[in-house]
Protein backbone atom coordinates (compact mmCIF):
# COMPACT_ATOMS: atom_id res chain seq x y z
CA UNK A 1 0.00 0.00 0.00
CA UNK A 2 1.44 3.56 -1.12
CA UNK A 3 2.60 5.29 2.29
CA UNK A 4 1.16 8.88 1.26
CA UNK A 5 -2.68 7.62 1.56
CA UNK A 6 -5.08 9.20 3.50
CA UNK A 7 -6.58 7.83 6.98
CA UNK A 8 -9.81 7.82 4.84
CA UNK A 9 -8.06 5.31 2.46
CA UNK A 10 -6.18 2.84 4.76
CA UNK A 11 -9.24 2.98 7.15
CA UNK A 12 -11.92 2.27 3.71
CA UNK A 13 -8.90 -0.22 2.49
CA UNK A 14 -8.53 -2.12 5.87
CA UNK A 15 -12.53 -2.55 5.81
CA UNK A 16 -12.43 -3.98 2.47
CA UNK A 17 -10.23 -6.44 3.27
CA UNK A 18 -12.08 -7.47 6.82
CA UNK A 19 -15.01 -7.92 4.55
CA UNK A 20 -13.72 -10.09 2.13
CA UNK A 21 -12.43 -12.38 4.13
CA UNK A 22 -15.01 -14.78 4.58
CA UNK A 23 -15.98 -14.32 0.81
CA UNK A 24 -12.28 -15.76 -0.92
CA UNK A 25 -11.48 -19.25 -1.34
CA UNK A 26 -9.43 -21.54 0.89
CA UNK A 27 -6.48 -21.21 -1.07
CA UNK A 28 -6.58 -17.01 -1.03
CA UNK A 29 -7.40 -17.15 2.85
CA UNK A 30 -3.65 -16.92 3.99
CA UNK A 31 -2.76 -14.49 1.57
CA UNK A 32 -5.82 -12.47 2.53
CA UNK A 33 -5.11 -12.43 6.18
CA UNK A 34 -1.46 -11.24 5.13
CA UNK A 35 -3.04 -8.24 3.36
CA UNK A 36 -4.99 -7.78 6.71
CA UNK A 37 -2.21 -7.57 8.53
CA UNK A 38 0.19 -5.60 6.73
CA UNK A 39 -2.77 -3.14 6.45
CA UNK A 40 -3.70 -2.97 9.64
CA UNK A 41 0.02 -1.88 10.86
CA UNK A 42 -0.10 0.48 8.15
CA UNK A 43 -3.80 1.88 9.62
CA UNK A 44 -2.35 1.98 13.25
CA UNK A 45 0.71 3.85 12.27
CA UNK A 46 -1.65 6.36 10.37
CA UNK A 47 -3.91 7.02 13.02
CA UNK A 48 -0.63 8.02 15.66
CA UNK A 49 0.69 10.29 12.44
CA UNK A 50 -3.28 12.23 12.49
CA UNK A 51 -3.21 11.94 16.48
CA UNK A 52 0.39 13.28 16.55
CA UNK A 53 -0.40 15.88 14.00
CA UNK A 54 -3.59 17.25 15.81
CA UNK A 55 -1.54 17.24 19.51
CA UNK A 56 0.89 19.63 17.37
CA UNK A 57 -1.86 21.93 16.03
CA UNK A 58 -3.43 22.17 20.01
CA UNK A 59 0.12 22.83 21.05
CA UNK A 60 -0.13 25.58 18.37
CA UNK A 61 -3.19 26.87 19.64
CA UNK A 62 -1.68 26.76 23.07
CA UNK A 63 0.74 28.95 22.14
CA UNK A 64 -0.81 31.93 20.25
CA UNK A 65 -3.29 31.93 23.54
CA UNK A 66 -0.29 32.60 25.59
CA UNK A 67 1.13 35.27 22.78
CA UNK A 68 -1.78 36.59 22.73
CA UNK A 69 -2.17 36.87 26.40
CA UNK A 70 1.56 38.36 26.69
CA UNK A 71 0.60 40.86 23.88
CA UNK A 72 -3.12 41.95 25.65
CA UNK A 73 -1.00 42.44 28.56
CA UNK A 74 1.49 44.62 26.97
CA UNK A 75 -1.09 46.76 25.47
CA UNK A 76 -2.75 47.28 28.23
CA UNK A 77 0.47 48.73 30.46
CA UNK A 78 1.23 50.87 27.57
CA UNK A 79 -2.24 52.08 27.57
CA UNK A 80 -2.16 52.80 31.03
CA UNK A 81 1.23 54.67 30.43
CA UNK A 82 -0.36 56.66 28.27
CA UNK A 83 -3.46 57.43 30.02
CA UNK A 84 -1.30 58.59 33.27
CA UNK A 85 1.18 60.86 30.44
CA UNK A 86 -1.98 62.45 29.06
CA UNK A 87 -3.12 63.59 32.29
CA UNK A 88 0.28 64.65 32.91
CA UNK A 89 0.18 66.69 30.07
CA UNK A 90 -3.01 67.92 30.80
CA UNK A 91 -2.18 69.32 33.76
CA UNK A 92 0.49 70.94 32.65
CA UNK A 93 -1.44 72.74 30.62
CA UNK A 94 -4.33 73.74 32.63
CA UNK A 95 -1.73 75.09 35.04
CA UNK A 96 0.71 77.25 33.00
CA UNK A 97 -1.29 78.11 29.86
CA UNK A 98 -4.11 80.94 30.17
CA UNK A 99 -7.11 80.17 28.83
CA UNK A 100 -7.24 82.34 25.45
CA UNK A 101 -10.06 84.87 23.80
CA UNK A 102 -11.04 82.19 21.08
CA UNK A 103 -10.23 77.84 21.11
CA UNK A 104 -8.98 76.00 23.59
CA UNK A 105 -5.81 75.98 25.73
CA UNK A 106 -2.54 74.70 23.72
CA UNK A 107 0.82 74.22 23.67
CA UNK A 108 2.55 74.25 20.36
CA UNK A 109 5.95 73.14 19.15
CA UNK A 110 7.49 73.71 15.81
CA UNK A 111 5.81 70.27 14.42
CA UNK A 112 3.31 69.46 16.88
CA UNK A 113 0.43 71.31 19.15
CA UNK A 114 -1.07 69.71 22.29
CA UNK A 115 -4.25 71.18 22.94
CA UNK A 116 -7.30 70.13 25.12
CA UNK A 117 -10.74 69.64 24.01
CA UNK A 118 -13.88 69.18 26.13
CA UNK A 119 -15.46 65.19 26.25
CA UNK A 120 -19.43 65.21 25.52
CA UNK A 121 -21.34 65.24 28.17
CA UNK A 122 -21.49 61.41 29.86
CA UNK A 123 -23.53 59.44 32.99
CA UNK A 124 -22.10 58.25 35.44
CA UNK A 125 -24.19 55.83 37.36
CA UNK A 126 -23.61 56.12 41.06
CA UNK A 127 -26.52 53.71 42.11
CA UNK A 128 -29.95 51.91 41.55
CA UNK A 129 -31.74 53.41 38.34
CA UNK A 130 -35.48 54.08 38.46
CA UNK A 131 -36.43 50.88 35.87
CA UNK A 132 -38.56 53.55 33.55
CA UNK A 133 -34.79 54.36 32.40
CA UNK A 134 -33.25 50.48 32.35
CA UNK A 135 -33.90 48.04 29.29
CA UNK A 136 -34.99 45.00 32.02
CA UNK A 137 -34.65 41.37 30.68
CA UNK A 138 -36.03 38.61 32.86
CA UNK A 139 -34.99 34.61 33.05
CA UNK A 140 -38.48 32.53 32.91
CA UNK A 141 -39.37 29.12 32.08
CA UNK A 142 -40.21 28.01 29.03
CA UNK A 143 -44.09 27.22 29.82
CA UNK A 144 -43.85 30.79 31.47
CA UNK A 145 -42.91 32.02 28.28
CA UNK A 146 -45.54 30.06 25.76
CA UNK A 147 -48.08 31.88 28.46
CA UNK A 148 -46.51 35.11 28.08
CA UNK A 149 -46.52 34.96 24.09
CA UNK A 150 -49.73 34.11 23.67
CA UNK A 151 -50.94 36.93 26.16
CA UNK A 152 -48.79 39.14 24.07
CA UNK A 153 -50.51 37.87 20.81
CA UNK A 154 -53.79 38.28 22.02
CA UNK A 155 -53.23 42.28 23.10
CA UNK A 156 -51.61 42.45 19.63
CA UNK A 157 -48.05 43.20 21.13
CA UNK A 158 -45.00 42.69 19.27
CA UNK A 159 -43.22 39.42 20.93
CA UNK A 160 -39.84 40.68 20.46
CA UNK A 161 -40.07 42.72 23.42
CA UNK A 162 -40.10 39.34 25.37
CA UNK A 163 -37.03 38.91 27.82
CA UNK A 164 -34.47 36.19 27.83
CA UNK A 165 -32.63 36.97 31.18
CA UNK A 166 -33.09 39.00 34.44
CA UNK A 167 -30.68 42.35 33.75
CA UNK A 168 -31.07 46.32 34.09
CA UNK A 169 -29.35 47.51 31.83
CA UNK A 170 -29.03 52.02 32.26
CA UNK A 171 -30.33 53.51 28.75
CA UNK A 172 -27.85 56.31 29.21
CA UNK A 173 -29.09 58.63 26.39
CA UNK A 174 -32.16 58.97 27.97
CA UNK A 175 -30.89 59.52 31.20
CA UNK A 176 -28.63 62.15 29.63
CA UNK A 177 -31.93 63.50 27.84
CA UNK A 178 -33.76 64.05 31.69
CA UNK A 179 -30.77 64.90 33.74
CA UNK A 180 -29.96 68.02 30.96
CA UNK A 181 -33.81 68.92 30.99
CA UNK A 182 -33.51 69.67 34.74
CA UNK A 183 -35.24 66.30 36.02
CA UNK A 184 -33.43 63.99 38.96
CA UNK A 185 -32.56 60.92 37.91
CA UNK A 186 -31.68 59.15 41.37
CA UNK A 187 -28.42 56.89 40.42
CA UNK A 188 -26.93 58.94 37.97
CA UNK A 189 -25.66 62.30 37.43
CA UNK A 190 -24.20 63.91 34.49
CA UNK A 191 -20.77 64.76 34.11
CA UNK A 192 -19.86 67.58 31.76
CA UNK A 193 -16.27 69.59 32.99
CA UNK A 194 -13.89 66.53 31.47
CA UNK A 195 -11.17 67.53 28.66
CA UNK A 196 -9.13 65.21 27.08
CA UNK A 197 -5.35 65.89 25.05
CA UNK A 198 -5.50 66.44 21.24
CA UNK A 199 -2.26 65.93 19.63
CA UNK A 200 -1.73 67.15 16.15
Amino acid sequence: MPSDLTLYQVEDELLALMNTEDLVEEEQHAAILEAIAKTTGEAVEKRDKVAAFLRHIEHQITGVDAEIGRLQALKKRWQAGKERFEKYVIGVIEAFVEQPKYGPKKLEGRLSVLSLAKNPDSVVITGAVPIVYCDVRMKITGTQFQALVEQMKSYGMDTKLLFDSRELTPRKADIAKALKAGIEVPGARLESDKVRLVVK
